[in-house]
């Protein structure tokens, strides 16, 4: 018994030597797998760092893109304030003068050129080539104006006889159709002229609407004369006076220089 208790006992003892042998093995500066395992973790660990530093930026821009937004939003809400507050003459811009059923008339006297409207039947299409015929839908629109209380204009006047405005300018100008359609569109146009003149005259339009369409439809411009005075100090004098005047002004010479 005492003796095979001392085989136990050595290969115990070998065993815990074996088994400090292998831990001093695995953990020895030089061994691979020791070596494997350190650079899985700082691989790990590497990884790990930038994952949490990826989530930090995006949360900072994130931060930062909802601070814009609000920023912005700020901003907006102060200049919206600011503008209602200083110029409460801006809320209705564009319609100060505009009465109740005004837009409707405006829409219901330009579609008769289109197409009838509500009440109308269409206007029936005329050869643009005779003068005739140019000549006598012309009176058909004044009428309409008069009838209806309508101030003409020369874009309307174009959708009636059914050409564009480009197109009644050359007529105007005598660039198109000079022989047959000139005189009939220039006496329109000088009895549109009259009208906007008597008008502006009497007080019916507003100045600057006035002098818009004075340049834009009538071709009125504003001209500046630059007037340009010769100054000449010897024009109020006879041939004595300016030569005593001339050879004064020469310096006296000193001599010749050598």
């Amino acid at each position: 018994m005492t003796r095979k208790t001392g085989t136990n006992a050595r290969n115990r003892t070998g065993a815990k030597k074996t088994g400090t042998a292998d831990l001093n093995k695995n953990t020895r500066p030089g061994n691979p797998t020791n070596a494997t395992d350190a650079a899985t973790n700082t691989n790990k660990t590497v990884h790990a760092d930038a994952a949490v530093h990826a989530d930090a930026n995006a949360n900072n821009d994130a931060a930062a893109h909802t601070d814009a937004l609000i920023s912005q939003d700020q901003a907006a809400q102060v200049v919206k304030e600011k503008r209602h507050r200083n110029r409460p003459d801006l809320a209705n811009f564009g319609q100060e003068y505009v009465q109740p059923g005004d837009n409707a008339r405006y829409i219901r006297e330009a579609r008769v050129s289109f197409d009838g409207g509500l009440t109308r039947q269409p206007l029936p299409p005329i050869d643009i080539s005779d003068p005739e015929q140019v000549k006598q839908r012309i009176s058909e629109y004044l009428d309409f104006c008069e009838e209806h209380d309508k101030k003409p204009s020369p874009v309307a006047l174009a959708a009636w006889v059914g050409v564009s405005r480009e197109t009644l300018n050359l007529w105007k100008r005598g660039e198109y159709r000079s022989e047959t359609h000139f005189d009939v569109i220039k006496k329109a146009m000088v009895l549109m002229e009259e009208i906007w003149y008597d008008m502006m005259q009497n007080g019916k339009i507003n100045p600057a609407s006035g002098i818009f369409l004075a340049k834009n439809m009538f071709g009125y411009k504003d001209i500046a004369d630059v007037v340009v005075t010769p100054n000449n100090p010897l024009q109020d004098m006879d041939a004595q006076q300016a030569a005593k005047r001339i050879t004064d002004a020469i310096p006296a010479d000193d001599g010749d220089v050598e």
